[in-house]
């Protein structure tokens, strides 16, 4: 058999590395609950780099989104209708707001209904809702749990921001008089069906021929459109081009 004494200093060291892994596991729980909280989910993002909104700011109470009286009453109405096991009925909905403030879609992202009674809840959520101020488009979430207290939950949207689906490098043509050329800046705007509906080249590489190619690459790639809460939307993406130099 073989015994390791560990040194008097070890034992100290594991135990500052066992405080640091519980301090980032708390913090990661603590990061998860919130996002649960503001988001009215704790379901994972659709993919990596996903925020919660930040618009509209602040956050419309219940009465602002809908007629809550109404709709409190009419889901309790369904509720005693259709009743299901512990009283564990729900909806979560997605709602999106045109920029003339009319209700532009209700999505489902996640409920507990009786069968073939989907349709028939989201329909007293939409029969609910108000009409908003005239302005910029935006969504937030709406969480209706007849069992609950409170039954009606406002909550932020989740937004991804497009992603293209091809990565390429940019060299530096050989006789370029900069050695190690900062990187190009564009923005590109994406819509639904991911295919660039505009382009802007922001800082250019300063060789005309160059920036006609990537713009080129760019526009004609594809890309995976940019959601809000799983749906897909029109949104910019700005990213950064490096551009490699030729001497490497």
């Amino acid at each position: 058999m073989i015994r390791i004494r560990p040194s008097a200093a070890r034992p100290a060291f594991a135990a500052g590395l066992v405080v640091i892994a519980l301090a980032c596991i708390a913090d990661a729980g603590a990061a998860q609950r919130n996002r649960a909280e503001q988001l009215l989910s704790d379901r994972p993002a659709p993919r990596r780099g996903c925020t919660i909104a930040h618009d509209p700011s602040p956050l419309p109470g219940v009465d602002q989104l809908a007629d809550s009286a109404a709709l409190d009453q009419r889901v309790s109405a369904f509720a005693t209708q259709y009743p299901i096991r512990d009283n564990a009925m729900f909806g979560l909905y997605s709602i999106a707001f045109d920029g003339n403030g009319a209700v532009e879609r209700v999505q489902p992202l996640d409920y507990m209904l009786p069968q073939g009674r989907a349709d028939e809840f989201a329909g007293l959520v939409r029969g609910a809702l108000r009409p908003q101020r005239a302005g910029r488009p935006w969504s937030v979430r709406l969480r209706v749990e007849p069992g609950a207290t409170p039954k009606l939950r406002v909550g932020r949207s989740e937004v991804c921001p497009p992603e293209m689906r091809v990565r390429f490098s940019v060299r530096a043509p050989a006789k370029s008089p900069i050695q190690s050329p900062p990187p190009m800046r564009v923005r590109v705007l994406v819509g639904e069906d991911g295919r660039v509906r505009s382009f802007q080249m922001l800082h250019g590489s300063g060789v005309s021929d160059l920036d006609q190619w990537v713009e080129t690459r760019l526009t004609s790639a594809r890309y995976a459109p940019g959601l809000v809460d799983g749906a897909p939307v029109i949104a910019e993406l700005e990213m950064s081009v490096p551009i490699r130099s030729s001497t490497r």
